[in-house]
C-alpha cells in the first residue's frame, strides 16, 4: 500500500466515524453532502488502485527488459570470444603456432581480461536496453523503474553478478584503516591515497572525463557531423591535409630552446600516469581489424580507419583496435575507459601498478633487479613473451627486450634511458640510505627509496617539464608553482586526481609533435655523430640503449641533452605519419580516432569547457583565432562544430613563456593539461610538498628541492662529467658534475 492510499483510508474512515457520531450529524443536507464526499473518496481510492497496478505493470516491464538486455550483454560476450577463437585458428602456422606481432601496449592479465569481460557486457546490456526501450540512457537513467531493476540486478543475486570476479573487488576504506604503513608510503597500486575514496587514482579504474562522452548513439558508436547524418572525414584524410611536412627535407622544424631530454620527460611522465587498454585476446593474440589491408571486418573490438590509398600507405584499412569498455556501472554513463596503472606522480613507470609487477622488479636489500654487465647495471630482460619489442641484432648482449614498470620502455631508446636511469638512482639512494641507517631492513630501504624516487620525479616535473610546458598565465592560474621552503598544505580529498580521458586521448599528445626524424650517438667533441639511425628503425627496438652491453649509454645522453627537440607544431614526421612501428600505421590518424572511439567531444565543446571564444553557428570559423589552417579545416568538417579536439589543439598557435619562448601549448591544451597537473598535486595525499608523515621532514624536503635531472643524469652516467643545469633544456654553458653550486646533489645525512 503507498503513502497516498494510508492517508485516504485514513480519511474515509475519519468521515465514517463522523457519519455514526449523533454529535456530528445536525442536518439531513449534511448527511447527504457527507455522502457525496465518501463517493469521491470511494472513486479516488479505486483510481489509485488502478495506477498502482500500472506501476507494477511498469516495474515489471521495466525488470523484465533489463534482464534480458543482461542476457544480451551476456550473450554478445560469449560470442565475441567464440570469433577471437575462430580469428586465432585461421591466424595459426603450419605448426600450429600462433602468429603474435607483439603490437600491444599493454600485458593482459587475469585482471584486464576479467575488467574487459565485464566492461563489454555491461556495455553491451546498457546499448541493448537502448534498443529495447527506444530510450536514451539519460532518459532511463531518469526513469525511477529502470533505475531500480538496473540496480537490483547489479546489487542481486542475478546473471550479471555471478559473473563478476573477485579480483574485479575494490578497496574500501576499512581496507586502508588495516595497512601499518598507509599515511607514511604509496600502495603499488595506488589504492588508499584517499582515505574517503580509496579507489580515487589507482589502478584498473575508470578514466574520469572533464566532459561527459559524446556517442551518436549514447552509448558506444562514434560521434557524427553536428549536421546529425553525415559522418566525419577519414582520420587519414585529415592527416595528409594538415599534418603533412611539405618543405623540401621532408623534415620538420626544429625546437629552439629544448632539448631531446624533454621530449623523452614527456613521454615518461605520460607513462607514469596513464595506460589505457585496448580490447584484447584472452591468449595473447593480435587482434585483426583490416581483411587484407583494405576491408574493415566487422567486430566488436575493431573500428577499422578506412582511407583512400596514397604514395605513402598503399591502404585502404588501417588497423585499429578499440579500448576496452571499463566496468561502469552507471546506467547513464555510455562508454567509459580503464586507466591500467596508477594516475598519480608515483613513478609507476619504474616499480609497477601491482603486486606482481614489484615482485618481479625488486630485488634483494631494498634494491631493484638490474642487468649487471661490462657497461654498468643494465635493465632486467623481459623474459614474458609479451614485451613491446622487436630486436634487429643476432648477439643477445647487444640486443634484449628491457622489463620496467610500464610495458612501453622499449617504445624508443630515450624513453628506456629514463627507466635504467631511475633505476639505478633507486639503487644508489638505497646504498646512501644504507650508509646513514645501517639498521633498516629491505622492506624499509625499498620504501624509502621508492618515496625519494617519486619526490623527484614530481619535482623535475613541475620545476623544470612543466616551466617549458605551460606559460606563466598558466601556471599562476591553475596553482602549479612549488615552494621554496615550508609545506604545502592544499591536499583536497574532494579532489579525483584521476588521469582524465581527454588528457589521455589527445592533449598529453602533444608531444608526438616533437619526435625527431633520427636518433644517434654523439662524441665527447659534442659535435660528431656516430650509428645515425632513422627513428622509425628505433621504434620498438632498445639497440641504440643497450648495444655493446650499455657501453654507448654516454654517448645516448650527450646527443638527448645537446640536440634539439621538434618544434610542438603541425608538422610530424613520416617515420610515426607513414611508418609507425614499422608498419602501415599514421599516428596521427590513430590519435583522431582513439578520440572519436572514446567519446571526445568536438574542439569547440572543450573551447567551452575552457571559458575561450566559441563559434556561433557551423560557419562561424573566424571566432577561432587562435586556430591556424582554418582554410584548410573548412575543406575537411562540414560544421566548425564538427572538428577533432586533437586537430584543433595541435593547430592552436602556441602561448609565450615570460622569457619570450613559446610555450609548447595553444591554449586549449593549455587549459585541459592545466586542469590535470592542478588535479595530480591537490588530489594526491602523498603529494612530496607535504609533511611527514605523508611527506618529508622539512630539512629532507629542503635537500629534495635542490636536484634536477642533471643531478640524477650526473650521479648515474658512467663517464658523464659536464652537463648543462637544466638538462629539458638545450645547453648554454655546461658545467662540471662536480660544482655543486650548478648541479646540487643531496645530503643523505638529512635521514639519520
Amino acid at each position: 500500500m503507498s503513502f497516498l492510499q494510508a492517508v485516504l483510508g485514513f480519511a474515509v474512515i475519519s468521515v465514517i466515524c463522523q457519519q455514526n457520531s449523533g454529535n456530528l450529524i445536525t442536518s439531513k443536507d449534511e448527511q447527504e453532502l457527507t455522502e457525496k464526499e465518501l463517493e469521491s473518496l470511494y472513486k479516488l481510492e479505486t483510481l489509485l488502485d488502478e495506477r498502482e497496478i500500472i506501476n507494477k505493470e511498469r516495474k515489471k516491464k521495466a525488470k523484465s527488459l533489463v534482464l534480458l538486455a543482461f542476457e544480451e550483454g551476456l550473450e554478445k560476450s560469449e560470442k565475441m570470444v567464440e570469433r577471437q577463437t575462430y580469428y586465432r585458428n585461421i591466424g595459426m602456422g603450419r605448426r600450429n603456432k600462433i602468429k603474435r606481432k607483439n603490437n600491444r601496449l599493454f600485458k593482459i592479465s587475469k585482471m584486464s581480461i576479467e575488467k574487459q569481460e565485464e566492461g563489454f557486457i555491461l556495455l553491451s546490456a546498457k546499448k541493448a536496453l537502448v534498443k529495447l526501450t527506444g530510450k536514451t540512457l539519460k532518459e532511463l537513467s531518469g526513469d525511477p523503474d529502470y533505475r531500480e531493476a538496473w540496480d537490483d540486478i547489479l546489487a542481486g543475486s542475478s546473471i550479471y553478478l555471478r559473473r563478476r570476479k573477485r579480483s574485479t573487488k575494490r578497496a574500501t576504506t576499512n581496507d586502508c584503516q588495516k595497512l601499518s604503513s598507509v599515511n607514511e608510503y604509496r600502495t603499488i597500486d595506488g589504492t588508499c591515497n584517499n582515505l574517503d575514496k580509496p579507489n580515487w587514482g589507482a589502478a584498473f579504474t575508470t578514466q574520469p572525463r572533464f566532459i561527459d562522452e559524446v556517442y551518436s548513439d549514447g552509448v558506444n558508436t562514434p560521434r557524427i557531423s553536428a549536421d546529425g547524418k553525415s559522418t566525419l572525414t577519414s582520420p587519414r584524410t585529415i592527416s595528409n591535409s594538415v599534418f603533412i611536412i611539405n618543405n623540401g627535407k621532408k623534415v620538420s622544424k626544429p625546437e629552439g630552446f629544448n632539448s631531446l631530454m624533454s621530449l623523452n620527460w614527456g613521454q615518461f611522465l605520460d607513462h607514469d600516469i596513464v595506460l589505457t587498454p585496448t580490447f584484447a585476446e584472452e591468449h595473447g593474440e593480435d587482434i585483426q581489424c583490416c581483411e587484407q589491408d583494405s576491408i574493415p571486418i566487422k567486430r566488436d573490438e575493431c573500428l577499422g580507419i578506412e582511407m583512400t590509398p596514397d604514395e605513402d600507405l598503399d591502404i585502404s584499412c588501417m588497423e585499429f583496435v578499440r579500448s576496452a569498455p571499463s566496468p561502469d556501472t552507471e546506467l547513464n554513463a555510455g562508454n567509459q575507459v580503464t586507466n591500467a596503472i596508477t594516475s598519480f606522480i608515483d613513478g609507476s613507470m619504474v616499480y609497477g601498478s601491482s603486486e606482481d609487477e614489484e615482485r618481479q622488479l625488486r630485488g634483494i636489500g631494498g634494491k631493484m633487479v638490474v642487468k649487471s654487465v661490462s657497461g654498468g647495471d643494465l635493465l632486467p630482460e623481459d623474459t614474458s613473451g609479451e614485451a613491446f619489442c622487436t630486436l634487429t641484432g643476432s648477439n643477445p648482449v647487444d640486443d634484449y627486450c628491457q622489463n620496467a614498470g610500464d610495458i612501453r620502455v622499449n617504445v624508443q631508446p630515450g624513453l628506456g634511458h629514463l627507466h635504467l636511469l631511475f633505476v639505478r638512482e633507486h639503487n644508489r639512494i638505497v646504498g646512501e640510505l644504507k650508509n646513514v641507517q645501517p639498521s633498516w631492513t629491505g622492506d624499509q630501504l625499498y620504501n624509502e627509496a621508492r618515496k625519494i624516487v617519486g619526490a623527484i620525479i614530481q619535482h623535475i616535473t613541475f620545476n623544470e617539464y612543466l616551466e617549458n610546458l605551460f606559460s606563466d598565465e598558466i601556471l599562476d592560474k591553475y596553482g602549479l608553482r612549488l615552494l621554496s621552503e615550508g609545506y604545502s598544505r592544499d591536499y583536497n580529498k574532494n579532489i579525483n586526481p584521476g588521469t582524465r580521458v581527454g588528457v589521455a586521448t589527445a592533449a598529453l599528445r602533444f608531444g608526438h609533435t616533437q619526435i625527431p626524424h633520427e636518433m644517434a650517438y654523439l662524441s665527447n667533441d659534442y659535435n660528431t655523430t656516430s650509428s645515425v639511425t632513422e627513428m622509425q628503425s628505433t621504434l620498438k627496438n632498445p639497440h641504440l640503449l643497450v648495444n655493446k652491453a650499455g657501453s654507448r649509454i654516454l654517448d645516448l645522453v650527450r646527443y638527448m641533452t645537446t640536440l634539439p627537440t621538434r618544434a610542438s607544431d603541425r608538422e610530424f614526421e613520416g617515420a610515426i605519419r607513414n611508418h609507425l612501428f614499422n608498419g602501415r600505421l599514421d599516428l596521427t590518424s590513430l590519435n583522431i580516432q582513439r578520440g572519436r572511439d572514446n567519446g571526445l567531444p568536438s574542439y569547440t565543446a572543450w573551447r567551452e569547457f575552457c571559458d575561450l571564444s566559441v563559434p556561433s553557428s557551423d560557419d562561424d570559423w573566424d571566432s577561432l583565432p587562435d586556430l591556424l589552417n582554418r582554410w584548410k579545416l573548412r575543406q575537411l568538417y562540414k560544421s566548425v562544430h564538427d572538428i577533432d579536439l586533437y586537430v584543433g589543439g595541435i593547430l592552436e598557435r602556441r602561448m609565450k613563456t615570460s622569457a619570450g619562448d613559446q610555450s609548447y601549448l595553444g591554449p586549449t591544451f593549455a587549459c585541459i593539461l592545466g586542469k590535470q597537473f592542478q588535479q595530480l598535486k591537490l588530489g594526491d595525499r602523498f603529494w612530496y610538498e607535504r609533511p611527514y608523515p605523508e611527506g618529508f621532514r622539512e630539512d629532507q624536503l629542503q635537500e629534495i628541492r635542490k636536484v634536477t635531472l642533471s643531478t640524477i643524469l650526473c650521479a648515474n652516467t658512467d663517464g658523464l662529467t659536464e652537463l648543462q643545469t637544466f638538462a629539458l633544456r638545450r645547453p648554454g654553458r655546461r658545467r662540471n658534475c662536480n660544482d655543486e653550486r650548478f648541479i646540487p646533489k643531496i645530503d643523505f645525512n638529512k635521514w639519520k
